[in-house]
């Protein structure tokens, strides 16, 4: 899209239809723009009973300031998250092809943060 001034001419016929190009352009982008907002609203409000639901796993327990600090890991959580990501992030990439680029940082930035979680998982212990 560009900023730059066209002038009509003196056209009205013109001067219309460029209105009615720019109006259905603006309502493409702002039909386009609710399903990304949707899909991850319903991957949020899946993870209520992701969270809850599953074992909590308690490891590494040190007493640290009259208390104790653990490592705490909740797997179905974790997975939740990773697969609803995909999911979402498949949907929103399948439905919305007005936005390539954005697209392709979501995926990088999906990637980045699969890698972020499970880094620690496949750390070898020293």
């Amino acid at each position: 899209m560009t900023s730059d001034v066209v002038p009509a001419g003196g056209d009205p016929r013109r001067l219309l239809a460029d209105v009615r190009g720019l109006s259905r352009r603006v309502r493409l982008a702002r039909r386009v723009t609710w399903l990304p907002l949707l899909v991850l609203a319903v991957v949020t409000f899946g993870a209520i009973p992701a969270s809850g639901g599953g074992p909590t796993i308690v490891r590494d327990c040190r007493a640290a300031d009259g208390g104790e600090v653990c490592k705490v890991w909740e797997p179905v959580a974790q997975l939740y998250w990773l697969a609803a990501l995909l999911v979402a992030y498949a949907v929103i990439a399948g439905r919305w092809q007005a936005a390539p680029m954005l697209v392709i940082t979501g995926g990088l930035l999906l990637l980045g943060s699969a890698g972020f979680a499970l880094a620690p998982r496949l750390r070898r212990p020293r």
